[in-house]
Formats: structure tokens, sequence, C-alpha cells
């Protein structure tokens, strides 16, 4: 049996860039994603469900696991965690997906690029660039960024 999943993704980003002085760039933005559960196109994606009278309600193999470990950890039996079946769902069914899409999938960025300023000696040969005088000038300094009132 062939299967054809399908899904929806979307991503925007969005980026400023800010020359805070003249040798000090500094980039910021901030990235949407939204990634939909895929789903099974013709209607055969099924789902995990505990059996409870004549109903199959959604339940996760998580939770099944969990109940068994707990039923063996006291010394219950298997069945005590209920009967586990599997039921058409996906949204091609009207039933829910595999999971529910994070609609609010947010992630910022920030980067801080500072130039040295250096001399034009600095690729001078060897000889040159002993003498102090024309040894290239490093500075860091320190820069607080503050809003204006």
């Amino acid at each position: 049996m062939k299967r054809d999943y399908g899904w929806k993704e979307s991503e925007f980003y969005l980026q400023d860039s800010w020359q805070a002085v003249k040798n000090l760039t500094i980039t910021y933005g901030l990235r949407y994603a939204y990634l939909q559960a895929p789903a099974e196109k013709t209607g055969t994606q099924v789902g995990a469900c505990k059996i409870a009278g004549s109903a199959c309600t959604p339940f996760s193999l998580t939770s099944y696991y969990q109940g068994s470990a707990q039923q063996g950890a006291t010394g219950g039996a298997a069945s005590n965690v209920g009967e586990l079946a599997f039921n058409l769902n996906g949204r091609y069914n009207h039933q829910p997906d595999f999971w529910s899409p994070d609609t609010l999938d947010l992630g910022p960025r920030l980067a801080i690029a500072y130039s040295l300023p250096l001399t034009r000696d600095f690729f001078a040969p060897s000889s040159a660039a002993a003498s102090p005088a024309s040894a290239p000038a490093i500075r860091w300094s320190s820069i607080t960024l503050a809003p204006r009132p």
C-alpha cells in the first residue's frame, strides 16, 4: 500500500542592522516557523486509542507505557492499564493529528561585529613591524548602549 503524507511548513525572517559606531555593527532579527504535523492523505493513518465500552478514545503510547510500568512496579497486571487498539485518525479522517502544531515558534537572533582599528603598516615586512612607531594600534573599547530619554 502506497503512503502519501502531506503537511505545510512556513518560515519568515526579519532582520535589521545598526551601526552603533564606525567599527561596531549590531545585527538583530526574529525568525518565525510553523510546522504542521504530517498526515496520511489517503485516509489510512491510524493512531493508538484506549477502548472504553464501545468507544475508542485517543491515547498516547507514552501514557500506555507509563501505566504498564506503574502496574509492574506495584505488582499489578498489565491488563489494568486498559485495552489498546488502533483506530483511523489524522485530519483526512476528521480526527486529531499526531501532535498539535506550535503556532508561536519564535527564534531571536543577535550578532555583534567589531572591527579592530589597525594601521596600514599591519601587513608590513617583519623588520618594519618590529619598530614601535609602525606597530598596529589595537584597542578594545567598552561601549554601553542605552536608550535615549
